[in-house]
Formats: C-alpha cells, sequence, structure tokens
C-alpha cells in the first residue's frame, strides 16, 4: 500500500493511546541490585560507560568532591598462644564406688598375653585416624638418621626461646609451669597456713621438683617433697644449680632406683609414708617417666606401658582425696595405653589431655591432668596394676590388656573426647614433622612469624609468672 504524506498519523495526542495502560512481566530495575560500579555517589544510578576501561585512580577521580576513600587498616597481628589451645577435657560420669567396686569385678579385670589379643599393643582405629598414624610414622623414619633434625626444629618453633631465657635446670620445669598457668596443677595446693606434699616421678634433673618449690617460695607456703630418680638419670637432681628461692626451708628426699622393678616401687611408697606419719598421703604427684626416649623413636608408645603403669600406682596409693596426679604420656593409639588412662580417669572427677607449649612440636608427649581424686580406697586396682608390672618386670607376661577392651570402647563419652585429642595432637604433629621435612629439602626457606620467639617467650613469661634468666 503506498504512503499518503497527507495521512494523519497516530500520536500520543489521540485519547485512545492516552488511556491504554502499558502493562508487563518485567519487573523494574532495584538499585540494591546493580553493581556498585554504575552507582552514582549521591544514591542515584548512572548508565556505564562501555568504552571506559580506566583504572582505579580514574574511578577516584570521577568521585563527588570532598569524598576521599577512607584508610586501610594495619593488619592486625594475632594474640600469642600463652594457654594452648590443645586441651580436652573428660568428665567422669561414674559413680565413686564404681571404680573399686566394679572396675575389678571379673566382668572388667584381664591381663591377657600377646598371644592371646595381640589387638592390644596395636594401633586401633577408634582412637585416631590410622593413615595419620602411618604418615606420622613414615615421617619419623625418614628423619630418624639426620643429624640435624634438632637444630632445624628449633627453627621452625615459635616457643623455641622458653628455654633460652628460662631460669630453671631443666626444660621440665617450664613444662609444668605452662600447665599450672591455665589447670591450676600445683597452685590449688598452695594455701597460707597448710603445708604443700608433693611426689616428684622421675622428671628429668628435679625439674618439677624444682618449679614446685619455687612456686610455693613465692607464695610462702611450706613445702615437703619426695623424688623418685629413676636409675638411668646421671643427675637426678642437681640442687646446686636450682633457684636460691628453692633452699629456703624446704625439704625433699631423693630416691634412686628402677622405678619398673615392683619392689623399687613397693618401698618408695612405704618411704613416703613413713616420712608423713600422721597422714599416708600427699597433695599432688607428678610424672615424666619415659624422660630418655628419642624424639623420632618409632616405639614409644609400647614403651611407656610399663612406667605408667608403675606411676599409675604410685600415684592412686599415695594421693589424698581431691588430689591430683599429673603424668606425661606420648601417643595413645592403642588399647593399652587407653585402658590405663580408663582406669585413673574412673578414679578422678575430670581429666584433661593437654600437649605444653614447652614441648618439641615435633613430638608425640602430651600430659594428663587427673584432676580431685574421689576415693582413696584404691587397694583393689594397686594390687592389679602392680601384679600386671610384676610379671612384667620378669618377662612373664608381655601385657596386651589391664581391662576390658570392649566395654572401655563401648563408653562413648570417654573415647570420643580421646579420639578428639589423639587427632589434635596427631595433626599438629604431622604438621609440624612435614615443616621440617621440607626446610631440610629447602634450607633457603624463609620463615615470617607474626611474632618473633623473643617476643613470645616474653609475654608467656609475664603470663606465667615465671622470671627470666640473669644475663651472665
Amino acid at each position: 500500500m503506498p504512503f499518503d504524506p497527507n495521512e494523519e498519523l497516530f500520536t500520543d495526542a489521540d485519547p485512545g493511546y492516552r488511556n491504554t495502560r502499558l502493562e508487563s512481566t518485567v519487573p523494574p530495575p532495584s538499585l540494591s541490585a546493580l553493581s556498585r560500579s554504575i552507582r552514582s555517589v549521591r544514591g542515584g544510578t548512572r548508565a556505564p560507560n562501555r568504552g571506559d576501561h580506566s583504572n582505579t585512580s580514574s574511578s577516584q577521580r570521577s568521585m563527588a568532591p570532598g569524598l576521599r576513600q577512607p584508610p586501610q587498616p594495619a593488619p592486625v597481628r594475632p594474640e600469642i598462644d600463652v594457654k594452648g589451645s590443645s586441651c580436652i577435657v573428660i568428665t567422669n560420669s561414674y559413680p565413686p564406688s564404681f571404680a573399686e567396686q566394679h572396675l575389678c569385678s571379673p566382668d572388667w579385670i584381664r591381663m591377657m598375653s600377646d598371644r592371646d589379643d595381640a589387638r592390644g599393643r596395636r594401633g586401633d582405629a577408634r582412637l585416631g585416624d590410622v593413615a595419620m598414624m602411618q604418615s606420622i610414622q613414615a615421617c619419623k623414619q625418614a628423619l630418624a638418621e639426620v643429624d640435624s633434625v634438632a637444630t632445624t626444629e628449633d627453627k621452625l618453633n615459635v616457643y623455641s626461646c622458653l628455654k633460652v631465657i628460662s631460669p630453671f635446670v631443666d626444660i621440665s620445669a617450664l613444662k609444668l609451669a605452662h600447665l599450672d598457668y591455665p589447670l591450676g596443677v600445683v597452685r590449688e595446693y598452695l594455701q597460707p597456713g597448710r603445708e604443700l606434699r608433693f611426689v616428684d616421678l622421675c622428671s628429668g634433673c628435679g625439674g618439677f621438683t624444682e618449679y614446685i618449690l619455687w612456686r610455693a617460695s613465692k607464695q610462702l607456703v611450706e613445702c615437703n617433697g619426695w623424688y623418685f630418680a629413676d636409675k638411668s638419670s646421671k643427675q637426678p637432681l642437681d640442687v646446686d644449680r636450682m633457684l636460691p628461692e628453692c633452699h629456703a626451708a624446704q625439704n625433699t628426699t631423693v630416691f634412686q632406683a628402677d622405678i619398673l622393678d615392683p619392689a623399687n616401687v613397693d618401698a618408695f611408697i612405704q618411704k613416703v609414708r613413713g616420712d608423713i606419719r600422721a597422714s599416708h598421703a600427699v597433695d599432688l604427684v607428678v610424672a615424666e617417666g619415659c624422660a630418655g626416649s628419642p624424639s623420632f623413636d618409632m616405639d614409644q608408645e609400647r614403651q611407656q606401658y610399663a612406667y605408667l603403669i608403675a606411676q599409675a600406682a604410685v600415684g592412686l596409693k599415695l594421693l589424698r582425696k581431691k588430689g591430683t596426679f599429673v603424668f606425661k604420656a606420648f601417643d595413645t593409639f592403642t588399647p593399652l595405653s587407653a585402658e590405663i588412662l580408663f582406669i585413673l580417669h574412673t578414679f578422678f572427677e575430670r581429666t584433661a589431655i593437654v600437649r605444653s607449649l614447652a614441648s618439641p612440636p615435633s613430638s608425640a608427649e602430651r600430659f594428663v591432668v587427673c584432676n580431685r581424686l574421689i576415693t582413696e580406697d584404691t587397694s583393689r586396682i594397686v594390687a592389679h596394676l602392680m601384679s600386671a608390672l610384676h610379671r612384667m618386670h620378669h618377662n612373664q607376661l608381655k601385657l596386651a590388656h589391664l581391662v576390658s577392651w570392649t566395654r572401655v570402647s563401648g563408653d562413648k563419652k570417654f573415647m570420643a573426647p580421646l579420639y578428639d585429642a589423639n587427632m589434635k595432637h596427631a595433626a599438629s604433629q604431622l604438621q609440624a614433622l612435614n615443616a621440617i621435612l621440607a626446610h631440610m629439602k629447602h634450607p633457603d626457606m624463609v620463615i615470617n612469624w607474626a611474632h618473633s620467639p623473643q617476643e613470645v617467650a616474653d609475654v608467656c613469661f609475664e603470663k606465667w609468672g615465671i622470671p627470666k634468666r640473669h644475663a651472665e
């Protein structure tokens, strides 16, 4: 149809056009949905410039006068950990009568050899990830014959300066000092006008004894201790090198013998009880057995069994009600280790498993704090432990179990936190071992600390209330 230029066009002046509503299924645009890059400074919107490929400085120039980007805050350095983040607490849910009346019953008591049940001394998946255990063993094997491991580990350990500025004879004193800060294992019993009685089992150079004596002197508390020095100790208790405060009106008896011999354990118990006379109990027992085991020993856990059994017998026999037992352990991935912990767990209100910040990161060592003994009636279980120790010492039994593993592994309230503790410690240990391996392959690797080891040590000593070593 030809176009007629004289024909009137249909325009918006026509009433039919003006009265027709426009409807659309497309929603109107929302300002909140638009990109920040196309919003106006004053709250409106502007059309994006498709040809504008300007950098950040040009976009800043397009801002309204007087408006400036706020200065970026400086990065905040993380706080220094002075407590230790890997503390797991297991609360005792058994009644006070359970330990002696039920734990020692035939349904619970076990003492089988490897021929009867080899699983007792092998890693159990209910106690930790088997693949992680194997990875740790592989790293240990790779580092076992390397001479410079200790030097490399110190370079990678942010807490390495603790032992450099420590005023104590042995690093074990610092380990107890760290445990005492968040858990109060020593301070709980430092009460004015009351005597503190403690037993130290095999700590290096009497480090636990030195810390306890020093802390008691600072609190003006009278203190008496008994130190069991294992026969392998070359310097069982170096009194001359201890801090001067430890010498003031303090009494410590040294007993040196083989702690794995049950006859010596009995003799030590009788010695302590005879010295106390009026009361056959002490407030605190601290133990660091198997202290001389190399850091990368492939069989650390199995070497600790006899030490833990001997020390548990001493602790349960000498502690008073509401007393505390602290001991060092390595891995607890096997049923036998877990059974020793379970026996102790049933005698105390709560048990904490924690790695000391003064311990090497690549080590499996951790400390178990059994707090507040619920009963002094421990004779039956102590007799069971001493019987096991006697048979092990005379090669009559290669121990695999102490109590029923079926019953222990069925206690979820005990097993779940123990599994968590094992995994936490294993993960941090594996990370440290891998770091050592990587650094030995690339010795020029730069280490960027958020805080220097000196800063970390200064803050720890300030929080723990420990004096620094005087400059010589």
